[in-house]
């Protein structure tokens, strides 16, 4: 960062904060739906019901929005390390309270809990910013890469001792600063296969299907490299697409044919490749063991009710439709009842009879699919996709580098929390209860999301020139 550059008031991006309003009260509006019933209404203010409370914390947020608008915006650089401190000490104080639904989590409250691990999102954005916008930072230095990773792992790490297994996946979206900060782009194609494999070795029925397709993959990858070698790869290429067939009756020979395969494929190439062949044979390696160890830790490690919700995204057919794979269930049929243009506010049956459990957090967007259908679940969805869009042209105007890093940390962990959200409400991503930005319930989510983005906004405003 450039500390000779001057700041100005250059006012504040209105589109950006027309969008988030819009979610703020639109989320509200839906809690409310998920809770309304006509008989039991009292009042707008009624703290025994989440709709009253989220009104309280809204009004909170708006307090909170003034008062940080009145701060030096370099105030939020300067003071991040020290910001860093008690929500660390938060994150180790919450794992000696009482567990709630298997979670260290919370700090009871009176009607309000505490999750320390939304304060560690804003308090993690602002240190790893300060820290990454340092002149004398370069991410290809090792000590330095190692400490901007030491930011985000041991808060990543004392969320995980929570049990909070959704918070703690939350933290991984800070790849995207890193990106943007310049980490190479062959660690992220990696970071790709690696959940590739981790899916694979859980959808196959054994090791053997991982170990043909490795094989499968690598003999496709030598032919792409050398193409003019091609006909000596094809024979081995045939050889192990056969050896399917011989698997069932005779398994000794799927070894030998598999095996002679890969034989014959290092006996062509070793002459002239040899680099080649021994970074390929250790990563095949590597891929056979970690395959294995994800499948033991999935199979022997995890609790029950967290192997539940993996099976239930892989292998549903396997799971009790009473059981681990209702909510799913139930929440696929109530966004899918409300058809194209929904049955109404207020008129959602699968809200009212309480089929879809945890609806006014976790399952909020079953309600807008409900009583809204295709056409409110694409606005609200298009409501998100308009702010990221606001936060990332924010990002790219700055000249200052730590509003610009802090910017692509609040982006990345607002589509990662939206993405999960609402792929674990269809079915297409595991339940691993992660809140909706704005629409769930929940006082420090939404606190920890709009402090973030007031942040941000202020920011912007006073942006350097």
């Amino acid at each position: 960062m450039n500390r000779s550059r001057e700041t100005e008031t250059v006012g504040y991006d209105l589109l950006g904060l027309l969008f988030f309003i819009m979610l703020v009260f639109g989320g509200w509006a839906m809690i409310f739906a998920s809770e309304y019933l006509p008989d039991n209404f009292v009042r707008f203010l009624d703290f025994s019901k989440n709709y009253g409370k989220q009104l309280l914390f809204i009004i909170v947020c708006v307090g909170l929005f003034g008062a940080i608008q009145l701060v030096n915006a370099r105030l939020f650089e300067i003071f991040a390390p020290v910001l860093a401190v008690p929500v660390v000490l938060l994150l180790i104080g919450v794992l000696f309270t009482r567990p709630i639904n298997g979670s260290h989590s919370w700090f009871e409250l009176g009607f309000f809990r505490l999750q320390p691990s939304e304060l560690a999102k804003l308090a993690t954005s602002l240190l790893l910013s300060s820290f990454l916008a340092r002149p004398e930072f370069n991410i290809y230095e090792g000590r330095k890469l190692a400490t901007a990773l030491a930011i985000v792992l041991l808060p990543m790490s004392l969320v995980l001792l929570q049990g909070d297994l959704g918070s703690t996946l939350v933290f991984t979206s800070f790849a995207a600063v890193f990106y943007r900060a310049g980490l190479p782009n062959w660690l992220y194609a990696l970071g790709l296969f690696v959940v590739f494999v981790s899916i694979a070795s859980l959808m196959a029925d054994n090791l053997n299907y991982v170990f043909h397709g490795l094989l499968l993959g690598i003999a496709i990858l030598l032919i792409y490299l050398y193409k003019e070698q091609l006909y000596w790869l094809l024979p081995p290429l045939l050889l192990l697409v056969s050896a399917h067939f011989f698997y069932d009756d005779y398994y000794i020979y799927y070894w030998i044919v598999t095996g002679g395969s890969v034989l014959f494929l290092t006996l062509v190439q070793i002459k002239t490749q040899w680099r080649t062949l021994s970074i390929l044979s250790l990563g095949f390696l590597i891929t056979l063991i970690y395959s294995s160890s994800v499948s033991y830790l999935v199979n022997n490690v995890l609790q029950k009710h967290q192997q539940e919700r993996i099976w239930v995204w892989l292998k549903p057919e396997k799971c009790d439709p009473l059981g681990a794979l209702y909510n799913v269930e139930q929440s696929k049929y109530a966004i899918g009842s409300g058809a194209v243009l929904g049955k109404g506010y207020l008129q959602g049956e699968r809200t009212k009879l309480d089929y879809v459990p945890e609806q006014s957090t976790d399952f909020i967007f079953c309600t807008v699919g409900e009583e809204w259908g295709f056409i409110g679940t694409a606005f609200i969805l298009s409501l998100f996709l308009l702010l990221l869009w606001r936060i990332l042209a924010i990002a790219e105007r700055q000249r200052d580098n730590f509003t610009r890093y802090y910017a692509y940390c609040v982006g990345g962990i607002l589509f990662f929390h939206v993405v999960i959200n609402v792929g674990m409400t269809i079915g297409a991503i595991p339940v691993v209860g992660i809140p909706l930005p704005f629409l769930s319930y929940g006082g420090s989510s939404l606190i920890s999301f709009c402090v973030q983005l007031s942040i941000l906004f202020k920011l912007d405003s006073q942006r350097s020139f």
